[in-house]
C-alpha cells in the first residue's frame, strides 16, 4: 500500500533542503538550493543521452559509477554550465570543495546541478557565497523543501514535488522527489532535472537498477521532439535512516520499494508533461 503524504525532497528522514537567492541570472528570486543528508547515501543516477554533456553531468556520472555514495547536492538556476570546457570542471570541483569547508562532506560525494543558459561561466563568487548561505539555513521543514522545489525553476510555471510513504519489512519508508522541466521542446533552456530521496535502506547496484528500470518508463516518455537537454538529470539518495532490513537482493521489498519509486517518478514526469 502506497501512501500520499505531504512534502517532497525532505519528506524522508534525515534530509534537509535550503535555498537562497544568489543573483546568478535571476534578481530578487531564489535561484540556488541545497540538499543535504545527516549520512552517506548510497546514490544512483541517470543521465542525458546527448552526446554534449555539461560539466555537472560528468562531474556526477563520475560520483554514481565511482564513489556510489554522497550526502549532498547544490543546484543552481540560471545557468547552465554547459559547452563551458576546463572551467566549468573546475566549476564542479570549485562547489565541492565549498561544500567541503562548511560541512563534514567529502568532495567526492557532493552532486552538483545546474540549468539555464548555455555557454555562459558560472560567476563562482555567487555560486560560493549561496552555498555559506545556505548550510546554516538547512532543515527538514517541509516548507524548505517546497522552497528548494521553487528555487530550480527556469521555464516552470510552478513548482513540482510529491512524497509517499511505503512499508518494507514491516518498517515505514519514505520517498520525496521535486523536479523541475517543461517538456524536452527546445534543448537549450529545457533541462529536466529531478531529484528523490528516501530513507530506504537499499544496496547502492539495486538502487540504481532501480532508477535505470524506472526513468525508461517515467520521464524518459514525455521528450517532445526527440531532443535531451545537455544536463538532463534524474538524481536519488538512500540514506538508510528507516532502518528497514536492508534491500540486498530482489525479494518482495524490492518490489514494493520499485512500485513507490514509480508512483513518484512517474508523478513528476507527468507534472513536466502538464507544465
Amino acid at each position: 500500500m502506497i501512501k500520499m503524504i505531504k512534502g517532497g525532497v525532505t519528506a524522508a528522514k534525515g534530509f534537509c533542503a535550503a535555498s537562497t537567492a544568489a543573483g546568478i541570472k535571476y534578481q530578487n528570486r531564489q535561484d540556488m538550493a541545497m540538499l543535504y543528508s545527516e549520512v552517506p547515501c548510497a546514490v544512483a543516477g541517470t543521465f542525458t543521452t546527448n552526446l554534449v554533456k555539461a560539466a555537472p553531468v560528468k562531474w556526477d556520472q563520475k560520483i554514481v559509477y565511482e564513489s556510489k555514495k554522497a550526502q549532498a547536492v547544490v543546484i543552481n538556476a540560471g545557468i547552465a554550465n554547459a559547452c563551458t570546457g576546463e572551467e566549468g570542471m573546475r566549476y564542479c570541483r570549485q562547489t565541492a570543495e565549498k561544500v567541503g569547508e562548511l560541512l563534514p562532506v567529502p568532495e567526492d560525494q557532493v552532486l552538483v546541478a545546474s540549468t539555464g543558459v548555455i555557454g555562459m561561466q558560472l560567476p563562482m563568487e555567487r555560486i560560493c557565497a549561496g552555498i555559506e548561505a545556505m548550510v546554516p539555513a538547512l532543515s527538514g521543514e517541509t516548507e524548505s523543501g517546497h522552497a528548494a522545489a521553487q528555487a530550480i525553476m527556469t521555464t516552470d510555471t510552478h513548482e513540482k514535488e510529491i512524497a509517499v510513504e511505503v512499508m518494507l519489512g514491516g518498517v515505514p519508508v519514505t520517498i520525496g522527489g521535486m523536479c523541475k522541466g517543461s517538456g524536452m521542446i527546445h534543448p537549450n533552456m529545457c533541462t529536466m532535472l529531478s531529484f528523490v530521496t528516501t530513507d530506504a535502506a537499499i544496496a547502492q547496484p539495486l538502487l540504481l537498477e532501480a532508477l535505470q528500470a524506472d526513468v525508461c518508463d517515467t520521464y524518459n516518455m514525455i521528450s517532445v521532439d526527440g531532443d535531451t537537454s545537455t544536463n538532463d538529470t534524474c538524481l536519488l539518495l538512500a540514506n538508510g535512516m528507516a532502518e528497514n532490513p536492508v534491500i540486498s537482493e530482489k525479494n518482495e521489498d524490492y518490489d514494493r520499494f520499485c512500485e513507490a519509486l514509480r508512483t513518484v517518478n512517474e508523478y513528476l514526469a507527468k507534472q513536466m508533461a502538464g507544465d
